[in-house]
């Protein structure tokens, strides 16, 4: 391969299209024999690269289009049998140093990109990633290529983003895993620039992240709080610094024009209620997230904001004196002011479905408490902590056979809709039970200790069954003879 003869436009396209010919096999085996051959070709420019930008001189951009051409090939020979490049450790050294380069992200990151070297970055990432495949343990160049979503390539990245997203999880072992997961802990690397570490840690910078990524991370910190909460916050220390910065973190999805895809905003709302359940927060940020979760009935994220629910509704009336007051005003004034919308009329009544009642005699022995949640399984809490619904029923009763009415006898409703009604008259039969046994249950104790007067000692069962035995004797003194004559 002359230097010449590459940079020729139109040998370097009858080379190109000879070598991805299904026949071409020999002549792609001639340069998977020997691989040096490349190494000129990707060696780096040297001083003729600190030109200055935008008018870039004869020999740089010869220089590059020889990079360019060199990937190029690589990238072929690699589609054709990728194998290959798994052993050439020194050939993927050159490849990595070139995608690593700061010049090389700049370069391609400019709209006024050359139209013959557009797709460099795509053929680049693909011949690297087709040699992490080969080499799991190769973890750092998977984290390099993740350059390649910290700015706006023209070509589509797409292949990259399915590997990480769906072959990973799948296929690696647990061990990569584990090795992965610490390997992104460890950010103190010099091969990881400030900049990188910034677009994943910074939350002073989350307008430049993927929604994904940011989705990924608020998943990833809301694992963190509720399995290891112990870990984040101290109450016997001053600082609470890792929970405000987890905090900060999820603080822009409460923002309206912060936050646009429904996912990632009501992932930051359950990762914030699950703070909210853990720790002791001020009540108008616990407020202010009821309030947001209450008006959140778009379907695109339903699964993640019921979830949300039922992991904070419980905590309200927890982390505030007046929690059941805050609880029935914003549910009631939701219902009266936004219930003609029939998906948010819905959404509120599912949630009084779903925390109808909150309080069941459990496995665990008499006074055991435990949460009934339809939607998740939840552990045992504190007694105290589980009145939801039931003590405020009486000023929801009202708005609750109305929405029935509304959903049960509309023509345009649908099936969904008309089991919320049955579930709705079922919760309404239920709390008049509950109403009726504790009102029974109060009747009996008070008539109980009225019975027993102050000096008063009461006769032991035992004896009380021998003297009811002494008069029915004294009261038929002939019962059995009269039997034996009978």
């Amino acid at each position: 391969m002359m230097e010449a003869t590459l940079n020729d436009p139109q040998w370097s396209r009858m080379f190109m299209s000879f070598l991805k010919h299904k026949d071409a096999k020999p002549l792609r085996d001639v340069l998977a024999s020997n691989p040096s051959r490349f190494g000129p070709l990707l060696a780096p420019a040297g001083t003729a690269a600190a030109v200055r930008p935008g008018s870039p001189s004869t020999a740089t951009t010869a220089r590059l289009d020889l990079q360019f051409h060199a990937i190029k090939i690589i990238s072929i020979i690699v589609k054709n049998d990728e194998a290959w490049l798994a052993g050439q450790h020194s050939l993927v050294s050159q490849l990595r140093r070139v995608w690593v380069s700061e010049a090389f992200q700049e370069r391609h990151r400019k709209d006024n990109m050359a139209a013959t070297n557009w797709k460099e970055p795509k053929l680049l990432a693909f011949c690297l990633l087709s040699y992490c495949k080969r080499n799991y343990m190769e973890i750092e160049l998977l984290f390099q290529l993740l350059r390649a979503f910290t700015g706006r390539f023209l070509c589509n990245m797409t292949f990259l983003k399915e590997y990480m997203e769906e072959e990973i999880p799948r296929n690696y072992t647990i061990t990569q895993k584990r090795a992965l997961f610490f390997r992104f802990v460890d950010f103190n690397d010099p091969h990881f620039n400030d900049e990188l570490k910034a677009k994943v840690l910074d939350p002073e910078k989350q307008a430049d992240l993927l929604d994904s990524l940011r989705i990924y991370l608020l998943q990833f910190s809301t694992l963190l709080v509720e399995h290891a909460p112990h870990h984040i916050h101290d109450n016997n220390k001053s600082r609470n610094s890792k929970l405000r910065r987890l905090m900060t973190f999820a603080w822009p999805c409460l923002l309206p024009k912060a936050c646009v895809d429904p996912a990632c905003k009501y992932s930051g709302h359950l990762l914030l209620a699950h703070i909210i359940a853990k720790f002791a927060i001020h009540k108008k940020i616990v407020l202010q997230v009821f309030h947001s979760l209450l008006k959140a009935y778009t379907m695109e994220a339903r699964a993640i904001v019921r979830q949300a629910m039922a992991i904070l509704t419980p905590a309200v009336p927890a982390r505030m004196e007046d929690g059941h007051q805050m609880l029935t005003h914003w549910t009631r004034k939701i219902i009266v002011e936004e219930g003609h919308t029939v998906p948010q009329l819905v959404h509120i009544l599912h949630l009084i479905v779903q925390h109808f009642r909150v309080r069941t005699p459990a496995p665990g022995g008499p006074g055991h408490l435990e949460v009934l949640d339809t939607w998740r399984s939840w552990r045992p809490v504190d007694p105290g902590h589980l009145e939801v619904y039931y003590p405020v029923r009486h000023h929801l009763v009202q708005h609750m056979i109305s929405a029935m009415q509304r959903l049960g006898f509309t023509p345009s409703v649908t099936i969904e809709q008309r089991k919320l009604a049955v579930d709705l008259a079922e919760v309404v039969i239920k709390w008049e039970l509950q109403r009726i046994k504790d009102q029974q249950r109060g009747r009996h104790r008070g008539s109980s200790s009225s019975r027993r007067r102050p000096g008063c000692q009461e006769v032991p069962h035992g004896q009380r069954s021998r003297r009811r035995r002494r008069h029915r004797r004294k009261m038929t003194p002939h019962h059995g003879v009269l039997d034996s004559s009978g």
